[in-house]
């Protein structure tokens, strides 16, 4: 008896779990999670799509159980899991989640209160007149057709798309280190800006944004952004859109009734009311007594408020701040590009039309080839006909007598291989159809179309006059046939969001004093002018912040990550104790820390500096967020942090680093953004930001030394200088580490 000896050879572990790694997420990017940039699509749905389409399950013929669809899709293309094939052709035929459903179910598909689909034996389905278009000449070597996983049948790598899905029906999925998330859009406009960019090769995403608005959901609703803002997230590929339901006010009796008709993208109906239903039961949403689900076909949620004398704008603030009537859709328009659709990128939307419309010429090139063959070989033909028309007898004998009659035919006559073939193939009736006129018109026929194919070929301008045509023919369909324009109606739209000063439901303004602690909590005490001993605090903390507000007013938090948080003052905590964490209230991170906190004054303007010099001036409105999760404001570097948010009060901004060099310039130097990275404040060699603050030029500049001695510049014109540069040195008396204000934090 023999032994085999397995010899072991020893690897790294560490070399190993990379190299492997590194596999399984490439294959998760490219076979998974990111769509490619050319037809929208996943392999998934790439492989679902094309199934059906060789079951004929096109819109004029019948429906076809899905068991057999997921059937033949892991048999053929896709070996996975049945449940999740079934998952995937589900969210194709929902018209809440794909804005142009690529597939018509029949049967329970699920509805938009989160319920699951019915099992796949029961439901049936086709494709849609959108999906058709999609895969519009897929047989005629328009794109490439690949091995399937066992060599055994052919697949397309990407389909024809002569439909803009990436854009007009979005796409979401997340890979390994990774992920994509794009909005649906109208596909009007998509067409539109189609042909800006066909005209104009050079057309700016500003000048695209003329003709083409912005996302489209399926579920409507309505988006808060300004227009500025929305073009600076195509021009990135990144944004966040606030979506917020739709509603109406409607008379009953004596009083008014609040009914939602939309709601945000990916929200289910049934979870939400359930979370309204528990904020009015617990009262924390006082303003309403009851809510209902009047919903049939269409949406219907109706809301009873308390009361007459409250806006009905004030409670759908209220309500927009603590529920998912209000959402962010973040924009992230990662997809897969190059001639293989394997190379993952973040696209801006010039850059996302431009190549789906590449796209779209090379499918015209390949398809111009492959009938200019089928042209050139049916003109073959037909001169071998004529042949045989005017040489029928000779034909005949040969046919009868010669015992290789197509050699002889092909010596004979001078015929290719496929003339004789043809001639040979032919059935005794079709030679009644041998006349010369017929031949001669339908070769003369041909011959006009090849020579424009071949002149198409040659000519890139006619190429692009073509693909022009061939946008404005989609516009058309979408603009021309009864149920796709319905299907093409914009149903999300675009407003300013209210901004109300106070739009608490408590309308009592009583006076409230806010403490926050320096351990990070929150405690709000009944009164204006409290003697500190009398606030409750934890042992070894102590008092960071002190505000005197009214139960109205709302309070907006900074973090040193550049991320600000707004609370309504009668949502904090007001009961025995020493109140509650402020990271309870806000999705704060470990290592995030508040540093200033301040009452919401619309017109108020807050100046933002960073560790490392860098500044901003932002409005206290755009800093106002409705989620736990807050609003990022300032994009901060990694090394870098924010140390203070600080009302403007002054016509200067003084900064002082930690070589004791100070600059002063004027506020009005500084324009007012939004969000953003900042702009250069103070410049800096290796140095840090000690202190900064706002002031008035007339009244000098206070500073503090570290035994809180006070000194006063009158002139402070020696360091008056533009944003961005170095600074002057203090004078020598001015020793140690030196302050604007009696309490600091020196890091």
């Amino acid at each position: 008896m023999s032994i085999d000896v397995i010899s072991e050879s020893k690897i790294d572990f560490r070399k190993a779990l990379r190299d492997r790694y590194l596999a399984y997420a490439i294959s998760t990017i490219t076979d998974r999670a990111l769509p490619d940039v050319r037809d929208g699509l996943k392999p998934v749905h790439r492989r679902l799509l094309y199934a059906m389409l060789q079951l004929k399950l096109n819109p004029q013929n019948g429906f076809k159980k899905c068991a057999r669809i997921v059937g033949d899709v892991i048999g053929k293309y896709h070996p996975h899991g049945e449940q999740a094939v079934y998952e995937a052709l589900v969210k194709l035929a929902q018209d809440f989640s794909h804005r142009y459903p690529l597939i018509e179910g029949q049967g329970n598909f699920g509805n938009i209160d989160g319920d699951n689909a019915a099992a796949m034996r029961y439901t049936e389905s086709r494709i849609t007149k959108t999906a058709e278009l999609l895969m519009e000449f897929i047989d005629e070597d328009t794109v490439e057709l690949i091995e399937n996983y066992d060599g055994e049948e052919k697949e397309p790598a990407v389909m024809p798309s002569n439909f803009p899905n990436l854009l007009a029906n979005g796409s979401s999925g997340i890979a390994v280190g990774m992920a994509t998330n794009i909005p649906s859009h109208n596909i009007i406009e998509l067409c539109d800006a189609a042909l800006c960019i066909l005209k104009d090769p050079n057309i700016s995403v500003d000048e695209i944004m003329q003709v083409f608005k912005g996302p489209d959901f399926a579920t409507g609703g309505i988006i808060t952004n300004s227009f500025d803002e929305i073009v600076e997230f195509y021009k990135r590929g990144k944004g966040l859109f606030r979506l917020r339901s739709r509603w109406k006010k409607i008379p009953d009796k004596n009083k008014f009734l609040i009914e939602i008709v939309e709601i945000p993208y990916g929200i289910q109906k049934s979870k939400l009311i359930e979370k309204i239903a528990e904020l009015i039961q617990t009262k924390k949403i006082s303003i309403l007594t009851d809510i209902r689900d009047n919903s049939a076909e269409d949406l219907s949620i109706i809301l009873e408020p308390r009361s007459n004398n409250i806006q009905a704008e004030m409670i759908m603030e209220e309500l927009f701040s603590l529920t998912d009537l209000q959402v962010n859709f973040s924009l992230n328009m990662n997809v897969l590009q190059g001639e293989s659709g394997n190379i993952p990128k973040v696209l801006d939307l010039k850059s996302a039309i431009s190549q789906w419309l590449e796209h779209r010429l090379v499918v015209l090139n390949r398809h111009s080839n492959y009938r200019l063959n089928k042209i050139n070989l049916r003109m073959e033909l037909l001169q071998g006909y004529i042949i045989a028309y005017l040489n029928l007898d000779e034909i005949i004998r040969i046919v009868r007598e010669e015992d290789n009659p197509k050699e002889e035919l092909v010596t004979t006559f001078s015929l290719t291989s496929n003339q004789a073939d043809a001639i040979l193939d032919m059935k005794l009736r079709s030679l009644r159809k041998l006349e010369e006129a017929q031949i001669q018109s339908e070769y003369q026929s041909l011959l006009k179309r090849k020579t424009s194919l071949v002149r198409l070929l040659k000519s890139k301008n006619l190429q692009l006059e073509v693909l022009q045509k061939q946008v404005v023919e989609i516009k058309n369909i979408f603009n021309t046939k009864d149920s796709l324009v319905v299907l093409s109606k914009r149903r999300t739209t675009f407003e300013s969001a209210i901004e109300f000063e106070h739009f608490s439901s408590d309308t009592s303004n009583e006076k409230i004093t806010i403490i926050i602690s320096n351990r990070g909590w929150i405690k709000s005490y009944k009164g204006h002018g409290i003697d500190k001993d009398n606030f409750t605090l934890k042992n070894d903390d102590y008092i960071e912040s002190m505000l005197e507000v009214l139960s109205s007013d709302k309070i907006i938090m900074c973090s040193d990550n550049g991320r600000f948080y707004t609370i309504a003052v009668n949502k904090i905590n007001n009961e025995k104790g020493p109140g509650e964490p402020i990271r309870l209230l806000f999705d704060i991170k470990q290592e995030e820390n508040i540093i200033n906190s301040f009452v919401l004054k619309i017109d108020l303007n807050i100046f933002l500096v960073t560790y490392l010099g860098k500044g901003m001036v932002v409005n206290q409105k755009s800093l106002i967020s409705f989620t736990r999760k807050g609003k990022q404001i300032f994009e901060l570097s990694a090394y870098d942090h924010l140390i203070s948010a600080k009302e403007i009060n002054g016509d200067y901004f003084a900064l002082l680093n930690n070589d004791n060099k100070l600059i002063v310039f004027p506020v009005e130097d500084i324009k007012i953004s939004t969000k953003g990275s900042g702009i250069t404040f103070q410049k800096l060699k290796d140095g840090f930001i000690l202190d900064c603050i706002s002031f008035y030029d007339g009244n000098g500049l206070q500073m503090y030394n570290e035994k809180n001695k006070k000194f006063i510049i009158k002139d402070i014109i020696n360091w008056k200088s533009a944003r961005a540069r170095a600074g002057k040195v203090l004078p020598k008396d001015f020793k140690g580490r030196i302050s604007f204000t009696t309490k600091r934090n020196i890091k």
